[in-house]
């Protein structure tokens, strides 16, 4: 089950809520003998709750049999709970304590009524379980020691009060004393009841940001138990006996179950604020559909035309459906009031995604949006570096860094992407706010998102390097052919035409001397075939600056370009790429589109080279995949730069290179 991986995650039973939720903190944490033996108490609690059903039931009237079928329906909420948490987590002892607070439901409602019978105590036990369980949650231990006394001395209570009980029924000359012996442990009874709600909040006051997202929901559920206890005094004063304490223990054995459940089981997989304003929302909203409902019995009362029924039902079931269509907008306004900081940050969040997702902005703002949102300018988010980074530091967005030392370092609350850390949100020193649980969960998708886009920086970085090594390596290796071309086999040549001369001279007979001159012929041109060959590989005239080697170039076309090159000295690398850029482009103006004017541009400009061949031809040049203004993309690509080919048919082409040239 996906409810049931607390453990997989790393987080045992041990360790789910440190030392530093309790007050005290070096202690050796006390643990409940049953919680080796979870399942099989919970399984035998089961039997207990199916016999005391079974068997009391029959002996009860109809009215009562009734009550008691709902005491079991009732009591089924916390018994499967607890079977829920016993298989998932089978070491905590939360399940038993949740099983044995449907038993105790179902034993307390179905006993008899009567105050003279053994039974009589039998109240307590509807308040122990939810007090033990107020104790333990989230952790499955109480504590210190102080609370591990509060602990027993519950139970002691309850077995000292339901003693008095039997024995006031047993011995009736006992009942006086017995009477104030049961009034004071009454008092000193709920007074443990509050004592464990305070437990709670002591936790919840020493715990990490963490740590609280388990401790919330105990501390939202725990609040019925107090308030249950001031119903029952509330209905003696005004009606004379318990009857409200029923609606109180209605709620109490659904809200703390389900508290101490969502604690152990999934204490960050749902939205506390979201729970609280719903839940006031809809207390709210029933108030009001209870009063309207009200002011229309007393109107059908005084008007004949509201009597009939089909109208009042109609009326009702009108008031009703516009009650329950209010809702999420009454939510809204009461989570806007409960919790103004998280109201902003989440409209502060949505408002950046939608920019993104418009293109208006970047995952990057999202530290400046939650420093306004929050109203803490010094709020940091921080990004941990994936494996493609080298700085060994989690930077923050505003680029200060997260690498503080040990004494000046903040508290941060991790962001976690499927489990792995991704980053942290700290809050400024002096925030008094806590971050919202929904803000955090929000956060994550946006620094997911940094953290792509800056593994994706690295990787073009990565490959840009690459092709520039490739680059380099290319232009060496056409140097040295270059190199090799001049000094060995053209000088070799040369050598061979002189030496043919020589013999031409020296032979006696002159009837060879033709056949040597077509010979020596040959050999010049030849040579001059490697010299057009060595000038292809690298000219060596950019020794003497790029506007020379331009004009050596231009020398011998046919259709001579005007040349307006203004750029001050530039890296060899750099003046190779513009060259063979521009001789290309040229000579593939004067092969391929029968340009007559063509105007070669050059200019450098706030550390950018730009280069412009612009020419009168056919105007259809384009990218095209292997061709040779890809191969010129790739190659000015490789040293950083942008090539643009703008063409059209009758109106020419025009070749932009812009390069970074520091």
């Amino acid at each position: 089950m996906q409810l049931c991986r607390n453990d997989v995650m790393g987080e045992s039973p041990e360790s789910a809520l440190g030392a530093s939720t309790d007050a005290g903190v070096g202690f050796r944490a006390y643990r409940f003998p049953m919680d080796r033996y979870a399942p099989r108490i919970t399984g035998v609690l089961w039997v207990g709750t199916v016999l005391i059903f079974v068997l009391i039931v029959p002996t009860h009237s109809s009215s009562s049999a009734l009550t008691g079928v709902a005491a079991a329906t009732l009591g089924l909420v916390p018994l499967i709970l607890g079977t829920v948490v016993s298989r998932c987590l089978p070491a905590r002892a939360e399940g038993p304590w949740l099983a044995f607070a449907g038993l105790c439901l179902v034993l307390a409602l179905m006993v008899p009524e009567d105050m003279e019978s053994p039974w009589a105590g039998s109240w307590t036990l509807l308040y122990l379980p939810l007090a033990m369980l107020l104790l333990i949650a989230p952790t499955g231990r109480v504590g210190t020691t102080r609370w591990r006394i509060l602990a027993v001395a519950l139970v002691a209570v309850v077995l000292l009060f339901n003693l008095c009980a039997v024995l006031g029924w047993a011995v009736p000359g006992w009942n006086p004393v017995l009477s104030g012996v049961g009034i004071g442990l009454m008092f000193f009874y709920f007074t443990l009841l509050v004592s464990s709600m305070v437990r709670v909040i002591t936790r919840f006051r020493h715990a990490s940001h963490e740590d609280r997202a388990a401790l919330r929901w105990v501390y939202l559920g725990g609040i019925c138990l107090p308030l249950t206890l001031m119903l029952c005094w509330v209905s003696y004063l005004v009606l004379g006996s318990a009857d409200l304490v029923g609606f109180g223990l209605l709620v109490c054995y659904l809200a703390i179950p389900l508290s101490v459940t969502l604690s152990v089981l999934r204490p960050s997989g749902a939205d506390f604020e979201f729970a609280v304003a719903g839940l006031v929302a809809a207390v709210l909203l029933l108030l009001v559909l209870l009063s309207a409902l009200a002011l229309i019995v007393l109107a059908s009362h005084r008007s004949a035309a509201l009597a009939s029924p089909a109208i009042m039902l109609l009326v009702t079931a009108a008031v009703t459906t516009l009650a329950v269509g209010c809702f999420g907008w009454l939510r809204r306004r009461v989570d806007a009031l409960l919790f103004p900081t998280r109201a902003r940050a989440l409209a502060a969040l949505n408002k950046l995604s939608e920019d993104i997702a418009r293109g208006l902005a970047e995952p990057e703002e999202l530290q400046p949006v939650l420093r306004r949102a929050l109203r803490d300018e010094a709020l940091i988010v921080g990004v941990v570096p994936s494996a493609l980074d080298d700085t060994g530091q989690a930077p923050d967005l505003a680029g200060a860094g997260m690498n503080l030392p040990v004494a000046a370092r903040r508290e941060g609350i991790p962001l976690r992407h499927r489990g792995m850390k991704i980053g942290e949100l700290i809050p400024g020193p002096e925030a008094s706010y806590r971050l919202p649980s929904l803000v955090v969960d929000r956060s994550v998708p946006f620094v997911q998102d940094i953290r792509s886009r800056a593994q994706l920086r690295a990787l073009l970085v990565e490959a840009q390097s690459a092709r520039q090594k490739l680059l380099l390596a290319s232009d060496a290796e056409r140097h040295r052919l270059e190199r090799d071309l001049h000094d060995g086999a053209q000088q070799r040549l040369v050598a061979l035409g002189l030496q043919l001369r020589v013999l031409q001279s020296q032979l006696p007979d002159k009837s060879f001397a033709g056949h040597i001159d077509d010979l020596v012929q040959e050999v010049t041109l030849t040579v001059a075939e490697l010299r057009q060959l060595a000038r292809g590989a690298g000219p060596r005239m950019l020794e003497h600056g790029l506007p020379r080697a331009l004009s050596e170039f231009c020398r011998h076309l046919i259709s001579r370009p005007v040349l307006n090159v203004s750029c001050d000295a530039i890296p060899e690398e750099l003046a190779r790429t513009i060259y063979f850029v521009a001789s290309e482009a040229v000579v593939n103006a004067v092969r391929h589109a029968d340009a007559q004017q063509i105007s070669l541009t050059i200019n450098s400009v706030e550390g950018n080279l730009s280069l412009e061949v612009r020419d009168d031809g056919s105007g259809t040049a384009k990218i095209q995949p292997g061709g040779g203004l890809d191969g010129l993309a790739t190659r000015v690509g490789a040293a950083g730069g942008n090539l643009a080919v703008r063409s059209r048919p009758g109106f020419g082409t025009i070749v932009s290179v812009s390069l970074p040239c520091g």
